[in-house]
């Protein structure tokens, strides 16, 4: 039973999460890079799958939105906030990254 609970809070919390990240985005990309081991985006926006083991930087004015499935979905694992870069957790779990 707690299981459950928790497992339906993350879910309520991933969601408005994502819902809030979505809602507030302008409507431009965001400002910078965003570094996927070492790969470059400039001014990314929108959905990245992530291949394999990556570092993730985040060199952007935006919050940086990692999933642990593909097409940024599944749950949220992590906000990498403008310039932070993803833990072991990210690195471990992490297959596709949100920015808005």
């Amino acid at each position: 039973m707690t299981r459950r609970l928790t497992a339906r809070i993350t879910v309520l919390a991933t969601t408005a999460a994502l819902a809030l990240a979505i809602a507030a985005a302008p409507a431009s990309a965001a400002e910078g890079v965003l570094l996927l081991s070492g790969r470059a985006i400039e001014d990314p926006r929108g959905c990245y799958d992530v291949y394999g083991y990556e570092e993730i930087r985040n060199l952007t004015d935006e919050n940086v939105l990692v999933f642990d499935d593909r097409d940024c979905e599944g749950r949220l694992v992590q906000i990498i906030g403008p310039d932070g870069v993803g833990d072991d957790l990210v690195r471990d779990r992490g297959r596709s990254v949100f920015v808005a």
